[in-house]
This record gives structure tokens, sequence and C-alpha cells, in this order.
């Protein structure tokens, strides 16, 4: 058990680490805008970063809500520009203490690709709140259809059921696989993928282990878009540049 919680806290401290740069005690509320990022001839977003409260006392070393994320700027559909911002604005606040006041509590969500039609983010947040007695964690990703502003359900890109049944007879084994490796770390027995998301030549599939104490056991696959093409219709947004 003391094994299981030294790799618990030690992951904790890992991730606030790396949302919690730029953190500065002492401040009642800081809101950072970047310089635009273009990724697209059509699409720009700019990274946006709160920052409430500030006490070093804090077991994780910042005792109040650092928050960064993604903001589009400018895209070609207004409308699902707006429903797209809204939707991480949200996804940001949803894991907020209930005391509303005591808590330690980062996210951060980054852009891993911005396609023709796609607008593709992974997030990650920790949290501790003042009644908790460990810090608790979760992930994932969205990827956007920048024309509608929703989110793109993978299982509707395939070309028909049985590519579809190909397919996660396919990655189930090559999760089984890497999840064999594991084995010494006492890791739960899965076959599933939890999310996926777009990167620039290809579309990766990661597990999410909870609780926390399991995150070392996460998967990730990633097969190249050339791969994806024999599996996903050829009009799939999820295959264009």
């Amino acid at each position: 058990m003391n094994v299981v919680l030294n790799k618990s806290y030690f992951f904790i401290l890992l991730v606030v680490c790396a949302f919690g740069k730029g953190v500065h005690a002492g401040l009642d509320e800081v809101l950072v805008s970047s310089s635009n990022e273009k990724l697209s001839s059509d699409v720009s977003y700019r990274m946006i970063e709160k920052e409430e409260g500030g006490d070093n006392d804090s077991p994780m070393g910042f005792w109040g809500f650092l928050k960064s994320y993604p903001e589009i700027n400018n895209s070609g559909n207004e409308i699902a520009r707006i429903k797209i911002n809204k939707t991480i604005e949200s996804l940001s606040n949803k894991y907020i203490c209930e005391e509303k006041k005591a808590g330690d509590y980062n996210f951060s969500a980054e852009v891993q690709y911005i396609g023709e039609r796609i607008f593709s983010v992974k997030y990650g947040v920790v949290w501790l709140c003042g009644s908790m007695v460990s810090p608790d964690d979760d992930y994932g990703a969205i990827v956007f259809d920048l024309k509608t502003g929703e989110r793109v359900e993978f299982d509707s890109e395939f070309i028909n059921a049985d590519f579809h049944k190909d397919f996660y007879l396919k990655i189930a084994a090559e999760i089984k696989e890497k999840m064999a490796t594991k084995e010494k770390e006492e890791c739960p027995a899965v076959d599933k993928f939890n999310y996926y998301y777009r990167a620039k030549d290809s579309l990766v599939f990661a597990t999410k282990m909870m609780p926390h104490f399991y995150v070392w056991c996460n998967v990730e696959i990633k097969y190249p878009l050339t791969e994806m093409k024999k599996y996903l219709k050829p009009s799939s947004i999820l295959l264009r540049k």
C-alpha cells in the first residue's frame, strides 16, 4: 500500500510541476493572454491563463487555482468558434472544489493539431480540495469540428460496421500487448482505449486508468493517417490535413 501511495503522490507532484509553470503566489487574480499562435491559414488561437488566490503553505506549493487553455481567436465559422471556446472553458471549470474556497486546482489544455476542419485538444487536471485526504486527477482529449463546433465522434467515421469491428479488434490486441509489459506494476487488465486525439500525421488512442494511482499504467497507441485510411471513410475530417 505504501508503494501505491508513493507512486500516486509522485505522479501528482509531477503533474502539478508541469501545470504550475508561471504560478506566482500572492496574486488575487491574473488573466494573461499570450501572443497569437497561427497553426493554420484560417485559424489562430491564444493561450489563456487564469490564476486565483495564492498561499505558499499549500501541501502542493500553491493554495489556489490555476488554469491554462487555448481560446480560438479567428476561424472560418464564428458560431463554431464560440461553441468550441465555451466547451473548453466549461471543461476548465468542471472540477472546482465544492467549497469554492480552499483547494489546489491545476487545469491545463494544449492544442495537439489544427487542420482544415479539426481542432484537437488534450487536457489534464489535478485538484486537492480542503475536505479531501489525497489529490485526484482526470485527463482526456476532444477533437472538435471547426465547421459545427461539435465533438467529432470517432465511431461515426468508419467506412462500415465491418471496418469498425476490425479496427477495435486490432487496437485491443495492441493494448493487451503493451499492458503485458506492465505486469510488475499490478496494472488492471484492459483492452480498450478511453479517448483519442489527432496529432500532426496520426491518430492517437489512449487508456485512462482510474483512480489516479494507476496512471503509470496508461498506454498510448499511435496510428499513422496512412494506416487509418484502411478503416475510415475517405471523406472523414479526421484524415484531412
